[in-house]
């Protein structure tokens, strides 16, 4: 009775709720305060702060237009509004308090589907943000098709219709962006190299591109109507692949066979009309021997000999040099994302500048909040210098050939410009200064004139200045042309002028007669070079994916770039680059949708399903990137009305209003009953928070009879600023059975939690929690031994974490976590203790999903009531056994107590003591990489992945009684009070549940035992 009396309350520490004391790992949203406001509109209300009105009202007009295709689409109209939370830059985005995760610089948006709240960023270019706008608010309105009212999600329950990432993310692409030379370029290389996967195994970004395709795919064969009646088949059925399958009349697979032979037929004949990019020229990185999927921002240095690039071969990314001649790997010139700053290195919107005597770098990186210019010397490779501009977003750097210059593209308040940065004055000025998207400057050789990136078409400065109502959501932003600009900005020029293009990624030759660009004019990115004298434009490549990022040394004919090939980015060298001006008279344009169906029969596909094409359209831009509403087509929105908050009255309809703090439902779930014996039972859980996620109630409760019976935690939690507080009450009862009748602990008080973030990666926090716990023999209540014991405890950690998270834990960078307990005298019956734990991780990455982990934890109690360390087992373990019991009339103290694991070999409890250390070591690998089963029926496990460990720890009451090795009767050394285990595991997901299995031994180094096998749940350490 004893034993089983320990456990029960073993298990109740060991389970012990988080929300007593602070979070242990993880890394920080370091928020500022921002002033909120409300943009009401006929159909959203859109959430936005100081000094972004004017991207608003953008937001506001889109947003409406993007509905008005979006309800003609799905013949559907809102029945709420749905809530837009906007951030004028990338940065304040990653600091939401919408959602607990870090957005990192990948995520363009996001829309939680619990409360349809859409949240997006400005990211300096008008078409990005419209596409984001769009792309989300197709989430937003067809999560309230599928699921009712705002609150309906959260209600009726998401499980009851799970969206496939291929569904819901396809239809978003493709809704906002139709077809385009992007997606083209995504899909033509997985057809090519047969790694487009069948509908339902879609994974990564194919989900998005691929999906892209498959509704491409629709539209062409059926029709664009046959889209509404898919959605409007899975909303009936309450299933997407039945919605698919009744909608098509076959079966998801022989849908899927057909997508894929469309696309084969398509894309196949390609390879003999186009160039593969490693036959035209030397590809340097290699991202399948690396096992990584980026490598860009290609940099020559001025003497050709290397180039700086941007890579994640590590995971992180990082900054190489390499030489141009076999691409070896030089040195790791910057180590990105690991200190607070260089928190994001840009991988999406890069740029490396030399200096003209090759002796420095300049590059652009987020850092302890914001953007800055960093400049490195390369060959001690440290940054000497940053400049801190107080922008919102801040990229791609290029330096003058005089050395005295660094243009750079930035945006501040909306207005995206080219900037220039003097170095001897330490001045900035403007080289553009309007309301048009500006990027990817590079300077001409007299250090006099920048050419750049725009989307302002005709407005060229001084003389075509747009008109004083311009609106840019009235104009035409959907493509890009290259300009040039004088630095003070007083004389402009368009040299590129084609309409529904994108020309990008400008290069000046040192002779300044040229400028060779990225253009998509065959819908695929090529190499052309404009002869500025001549105004001639020459096709400098015929690529099978494309080509970006140009880098030109122009006297050593040698022009580095970046390339999408065989599923991944490399860096290319292009030796003799003018020779290619005669070999590429004329490119032929990828076939368009029209082309491919009067090549493929409706036989060919399906001889059961009725071929229907709709008639559209051929246009001269059919590749590239269009909506279907013929609003967006235009550059047009509704004409409805926007409010100017300069105005002391705003339109009826669309008013600003300041931002009010309204507590509504996120979560509700409750659960009601009456049993003869404890009378009214219920489990509820209720979670509540403003719209902004700054403020949040979370409440649980099982109550049974009583209040001293019942269970229930309130938490109320502050985030808005960079200091994060909570603070709650809880009570947790635990009733066990002994000869002596039924006990009942209680474990009660309140909490307070104070978490300040230095960076990304440190912060310190403080937890304080108001211990309680009583015993009561409720069937004699005269007979307990126990007394109350309170006590008021602080805990008091530094935390540091920049690890990468692999599928089942951390496989590189460091966690590291220092904590000071005290729990000082605050009655006769308190009981006092002072602590100090540690716990430091490392992670080796020794290749792709290859890692070495270790850690080193320990721990020290003093006091009256020292803090006591129990060793064994592991963490969350099914079904565990402990190795012993502890005298019942001590187990109150044993609330301070802490479970160290993992110690596998060993049951819980294996090792005991007020002072403790630990050392975990573990290889892991990937194991199998597809397991299938044939009963009951065919199912099977993915990307199992392996370990082999090592754990030694001990622990100990007096540090003088220690003895860590012996001599056996043998005269052979042993452990005494050191324990050691060893053993293999592994670890895999079992739909929602990652399993841990372990089987390990222990031994004294003379003899072992075991094995002892472990099922347990959760991440690796």
């Amino acid at each position: 009775m004893k034993l089983f009396f320990t456990k029960i309350v073993l298990i109740a520490i060991l389970f012990m709720p988080s929300s007593v004391f602070p979070q242990m790992f993880g890394q920080n949203k370091v928020r500022h305060q921002l002033k909120w406001q409300v943009l009401y509109t006929p159909h959203f209300r859109i959430y936005f702060y100081n000094k972004s009105e004017f991207l608003t009202n953008f937001v506001a007009a889109v947003a409406e237009s993007s509905y008005a295709s979006l309800s003609r689409e799905l013949n559907y109209k809102l029945a709420n509004p749905i809530p837009i939370v906007f951030y004028k830059s990338h940065a304040d985005f990653e600091e939401t308090t919408v959602s607990p995760q870090i957005q990192p610089e990948s995520t363009g948006g996001f829309t939680e589907m619990l409360r349809d709240r859409v949240v997006i960023p400005y990211e300096g270019s008008w078409e990005e943000l419209r596409h984001v706008i769009h792309h989300e608010l197709t989430h937003a309105v067809t999560r309230e098709f599928f699921y009712g009212g705002r609150f309906g999600a959260a209600f009726s329950g998401i499980s009851k219709l799970r969206w496939p990432l291929w569904f819901a993310e396809g239809l978003a692409e493709y809704e906002s962006l139709g077809w385009n030379a992007n997606a083209a370029m995504y899909v033509r290389d997985a057809i090519i190299f047969n790694y487009l996967s069948p509908i339902p195994d879609l994974r990564g970004y194919m989900v998005y591109k691929g999906g892209q395709s498959i509704y491409n795919y629709l539209q062409n064969r059926y029709g664009r109507e046959k889209i509404r009646e898919i959605l409007w088949k899975v909303n009936s059925d309450r299933n997407v692949v039945k919605g698919f399958e009744d909608a098509l009349n076959q079966s998801l697979t022989e849908f899927s066979d057909q997508w894929h032979t469309y696309e084969e037929t398509l894309w196949w004949p390609e390879i003999k009309r186009r160039t593969e990019t490693p036959n035209y020229a030397q590809k340097l990185s290699n991202h399948l021997k690396w096992q990584n999927a980026i490598n860009n921002s290609p940099s020559l240095s001025p003497n050709g000999e290397e180039i700086a690039f941007l890579s994640n071969k590590g995971y992180y990314f990082d900054i190489y040099l390499m030489s141009s001649t076999n691409g070896k790997i030089i040195k790791k010139l910057v180590s990105g994302q690991r200190n607070k700053e260089l928190e994001e290195m840009h991988f999406l919107k890069p740029g490396i500048a030399w200096s003209p005597d090759g002796k420095f770098i300049a590059f652009a990186a987020k850092g302890n909040y914001r953007d800055k210019l960093y400049i490195l010397n390369v060959r001690k490779s440290k940054i000497v210098n940053k400049y801190d501009f107080h922008l919102d977003g801040l990229y791609s750097p290029a330096w003058s050939p005089d050395g005295k210059k660094i243009a750079f593209s930035g945006f501040k308040d909306g207005l995206s410009d080219i900037y220039v940065f003097h170095l001897d004055t330490k001045s900035l000025t403007k080289a553009t200064n309007d309301i048009f998207s500006d990027a990817s400057p590079t300077w001409a050789p007299d250090s006099k004139t920048i050419a750049f990136v725009s989307d302002r078409q005709q407005y060229i400065y001084p003389d075509h200045k747009p008109p004083k109502d311009f609106k840019v959501y009235d104009f035409n932003y959907r493509y890009t042309n290259i300009y040039t600009v004088s630095i003070d900005g007083a004389v402009m020029r368009q040299i590129t002028d084609t309409p529904y293009i994108n020309d990008k990624s400008p290069a000046w030759s040192k002779d300044g007669r040229d400028i060779a660009f990225v253009s998509d004019r065959n819908g695929i990115f090529n190499i052309y070079l404009k002869d500025l004298e001549k105004d001639t434009t020459w096709v400098m490549s015929n690529l099978l994916t494309g080509a970006d990022q140009l880098s030109w040394i122009s006297d050593l004919h040698r022009l580095a770039f970046t390339s999408y090939y065989h599923g991944g980015y490399d860096i290319y060298l292009k030796r003799d680059f003018i020779a290619e001006k005669d070999r590429h008279p004329k490119l032929t344009p990828i076939p368009t949708n029209n082309e491919i169906h009067s090549k493929i029969s409706p036989e060919d596909l399906n001889k059961n399903v009725p071929f229907v094409v709709q008639n559209i359209r051929r246009m001269s831009n059919a590749f590239r990137s269009f909506v279907f509403d013929e609003d967006f087509k235009n550059g047009n929105v509704p004409q409805w009305k926007l409010p100017n908050p300069l105005k002391k009255k705003a339109a009826q309809k669309n008013v600003i209003k300041p931002y009010r703090i309204k507590f509504m439902p996120n979560v509700v779930t409750a659960n009601a009953g009456y049993d003869q014996w404890y009378g009214l039972q219920g489990l509820t859980q209720l979670s509540f928070s403003d719209l902004l996620g700054g403020h949040q109630i979370n409440i649980q409760a099982d109550l049974l009879y009583s209040i001293s019976n019942s269970t229930f935690v309130i938490n109320y939690v502050y985030l808005p600023r960079r200091v994060q507080l909570s603070a709650g009450l809880y009570h947790y009862p635990y009733f066990i059975w002994s000869k002596l009748g039924l006990y009942r602990f209680r474990n009660y008080g309140m909490t307070a939690n104070f978490l300040y973030p230095f960076s990304r990666f440190k912060r310190i926090q403080l937890g304080i929690n108001f211990l309680n716990i009583t015993v009561k023999n409720l069937d004699y209540p005269n007979i307990s031994k126990f007394s109350t014991k309170r006590s008021l405890i602080f805990q008091l950690s530094r935390v540091t974490d920049n690890s990468v998270w692999g599928t089942v834990g951390p496989i590189a960078g460091s966690r590291t976590n220092l904590s000071l307990i005290s729990s000082p005298p605050i009655s006769k019956n308190s009981l006092t203790t002072y602590a100090v734990m540690g716990d430091f991780r490392k992670y080796f990455l020794l290749g792709k999903n290859h890692t070495f982990a270790s850690r080193l934890s320990f721990g020290e109690s003093w006091g009256k009531d020292k803090q006591h360390f129990f060793l064994g087992g592991v963490s969350n373990w099914i079904n565990g056994n402990f190795y012993r019991y502890m005298p019942a009339t001590s187990i109150s103290d044993y609330y301070f107590s802490h479970f160290v694991t993992p110690l596998r070999g060993y049951d819980y409890y294996a090792k005991t003591g007020t002072g403790y250390a630990l050392v975990n070591l573990e290889y892991r690998f990937p194991l199998i990489h597809y397991l299938v089963f044939g009963i009951p029926s065919v199912w099977g496990l993915s990307q199992i992945r392996g370990v082999s460990f090592l754990d030694i720890g001990s622990a100990w009451n007096r540090p003088k009684d220690f003895r860590g090795i012996v001599k056996s009767a043998s005269g052979k050394p042993q452990f005494k009070d050191i324990a050691m285990g060893y053993g293999v595991g592994a670890r895999f997901y079992f739909y929602y549940f990652l399993i841990r299995f372990d089987v390990a031994w222990n031994t004294n180094l003379i003899q072992k035992n075991g094995p002892i096998i472990y099922w347990s749940l959760g991440t690796n350490f």
